[in-house]
């Protein structure tokens, strides 16, 4: 499972001018939460009582967040003006009481982004260049009903699969030959002289695991 990293958020006031309300944080106590890979994420009773939370109530927890991409560059286009809620998947939350053997899973995004174009159906990604990590904002509610994954029901028949597709990428920004901008390269290649640069590199790297 997925690691993750918790710091207790100051309870703060973001009011939105532009729609004439508060933010959804402008209340409540808050952990925040940062992940850097996609992928499906598990809190525990320890880690929110390292966080500040002693007493837990798993009914009551709600989870936001709007991912971790960059945002357009043009203006004009729209964009999510608060956070958004997110569901969580709980184990062992009936007794109202978030025990050692209980989990709370959410499913994280990378700041980082893979894109199908469907006109031309390649895919191409994008990074964010100016974080490496996603947060998710956690808190505890009494008022209405938080969002739950919900179990679906079993298929009597189908398609067993033993494979599927997946893509990843390798770009690090490690040079930035005018210390400004937002466009790095990786590293540079060197050449004896009268040696021809040759059209294709390999590289080498590890494939994750589920784990």
């Amino acid at each position: 499972m997925k690691q993750t990293f918790i710091g207790l958020l100051l309870l703060l006031w973001i009011p939105l001018q532009s729609q004439g309300q508060a933010s959804v944080l402008a209340e409540g106590s808050w952990l925040k939460i940062g992940v850097t890979k996609d992928g499906v994420y598990k809190l525990d009773a320890a880690q929110l009582r390292k966080a500040g939370w002693s007493t837990v109530d798993p009914r009551q927890l709600r989870l936001y967040g709007n991912g971790g991409a960059a945002l357009p560059q043009p203006n004009a286009i729209p964009r999510q003006r608060d956070l958004r809620e997110n569901a969580l998947w709980i184990t062992g939350d009936t007794d109202g009481w978030l025990d050692a053997e209980d989990g709370i899973y959410f499913y994280g995004t990378s700041p980082h982004e893979i894109r199908l174009d469907t006109l031309t159906g390649r895919f191409s990604h994008a990074l964010n260049p100016y974080t490496d990590t996603t947060y998710y904002f956690l808190t505890r509610s009494t008022q209405g009903s938080p969002k739950r994954l919900t179990t679906a029901p079993s298929l009597t028949q189908g398609t067993s699969l033993t494979s599927y597709d997946d893509y990843l990428f390798h770009e690090n920004e490690e040079i930035n030959r005018v210390t400004s901008g937002r466009t790095g390269t990786a590293k540079f290649f060197t050449l004896p002289p009268n040696v021809p640069f040759p059209s294709k590199y390999r590289v080498l790297f590890p494939i994750p695991l589920f784990s």
